[in-house]
């Protein structure tokens, strides 16, 4: 008798179930031709994205996730780009659909694991936007559709919506930042912040201190690390020691496309006084990079603590969450300062300097790269390239040369009369870089 009851309830269960379950698609069925319907009154968007693959799953997939991204009101882009799930908008009038497709690929060269499966979209503005912290968009629900696979007993083209967190990057200044190569290290950067949000936790407040990231990377530097900001101005004092964006920093060194691993070339004042000549005057673009700051450059935002590959744990971590193996990297030494020296020249001391180091690597592929920062160890300028089998030299001050008939004078445009601090960057043709220790200097007195 007892069974019979058990039975019956399970029956009764399993009735309610089934019919939770029927009114419940029944909704999810409304809702989703209702999406299509309002979908296919979107003239704008019918009229700029080219569908992939006609009748298929996909291309229905791709309309409920244009219709849900419309809902957000993105207003007037000049482009946008759909592929694998992720939306690029552009604003900027210098990126157009093919260029977001090959950013698209740019993207999908960093290394990534199921984080990038909960990124919705990428969007390029046109101006920097400043005046509020860096931070990308918040985790926003976003609803999506799935197919329902069980083709006996269901249609088989049936599909229900289901809401899960989604994240969005934000690029600026891409009326500036026009290439793709360009857009390489700020790309990857950005896309840190959402591999940390998602896997390291890392979301640039107090709960950092609770993370595995802390303890490997920040904890030993307890009295400079910022793990909150309450305003604009004290994230731009605390940058490079705010863990929001320390992870980020980490992601690119370790993760980041081979884009980002690019070393460039750089020139001292005598050198571009060189290349200021054979130019006739005409400007040197060509020989100072602004946005390009590659791995010589760059490595880390933070030049004061050790390289991400000389914190133990740390690219395991990061590694712990995709399908590779984590990179090996050269084995250095402490290389203290270098011996970084500063001694005016013979022959005009007062307006001439030369900058010398010691190199103790003298490979040619191996690169040594000068930089100058303000004493907040803010960059100033990247002064000198050379590599390992050439003299370490880089020289500052007022230059002439006569060049054909004319005389050309070049002083650069750094202050000599300010404080400044002297680093050298080393850069392995395996991406490894480390920094010297620092030096002050100050060339010439008021």
């Amino acid at each position: 008798m007892k069974n019979k009851k058990v039975i019956g309830l399970l029956i009764i269960l399993a009735s309610i179930i089934c019919v939770f379950s029927i009114y419940s698609i029944t909704l999810n069925i409304i809702d989703y031709k209702k999406s299509l319907n309002e979908f296919n009154n979107l003239d704008k968007l019918k009229s700029t994205y080219d569908i992939l693959a006609q009748n298929s799953f996909l291309n229905e997939k791709i309309k409920i996730r244009r219709y849900y991204l419309t809902k957000r009101d993105f207003g007037e882009y000049e482009a946008i780009y759909d592929w694998q799930d992720v939306t690029f908008i552009s604003y900027s009038k210098e990126w157009d659909a093919i260029k977001l497709e090959q950013l698209y690929n740019e993207l999908i060269s960093n290394t990534y694991g199921d984080e990038f499966d909960y990124l919705t979209y990428v969007a390029l503005y046109a101006e920097d936007g400043s005046g509020y912290i860096s931070k990308n968009p918040p985790y926003v629900k976003e609803e999506y559709e799935v197919p329902i696979s069980l083709y006996m007993f269901l249609p088989k083209n049936l599909k229900y919506m289901y809401k899960s967190d989604y994240n969005s990057l934000a690029l600026k200044r891409c009326d500036e930042i026009t290439t793709v190569q360009e857009m390489a290290c700020y790309l990857s950067y950005e896309y840190g912040h959402h591999f940390a949000l998602h896997h390291l936790d890392i979301n640039g407040d107090k709960d950092d201190i609770n993370t595995e990231y802390y303890d490997l990377r920040l904890k030993s530097h307890i009295d400079d690390v910022v793990l909150d900001v309450d305003s604009y101005q004290e994230y731009l004092d605390n940058y490079i020691w705010y863990s929001w964006e320390m992870a980020a920093s980490d992601y690119v060194y370790l993760m980041g496309s081979n884009a980002t691993k690019q070393v460039f070339e750089f020139y001292d004042t005598k050198d571009r006084m060189l290349k200021y000549a054979e130019n006739k005057g005409r400007n040197l673009d060509n020989y100072w990079y602004y946005f390009k700051m590659g791995k010589n450059v760059l490595p880390i935002d933070n030049h004061m603590i050790p390289m991400p590959h000389q914190v133990g744990g740390l690219k395991e971590l990061f590694y712990s969450y995709v399908d590779k193996d984590a990179p090996e990297y050269t084995e250095t030494d402490n290389i203290g300062d270098l011996n970084l020296k500063v001694t005016p020249s013979k022959k005009n001391p007062k307006n001439q300097f030369r900058v010398t180091w010691d190199k103790p690597y003298t490979d040619e592929d191996v690169v040594y790269t000068l930089i100058l920062y303000n004493m907040k160890d803010e960059i100033v300028a990247v002064h000198k390239t050379v590599n390992g089998n050439e003299e370490a030299l880089a020289r500052f001050g007022i230059y002439q040369l006569t060049y054909g008939r004319y005389i050309y004078t070049y002083k650069g445009w750094i202050d000599l009369t300010k404080e400044y601090k002297l680093r050298v960057t080393i850069t392995f043709p395996d991406s490894t870089v480390v920094v010297s220790d620092s030096i002050e200097v100050q060339f010439t007195k008021d």
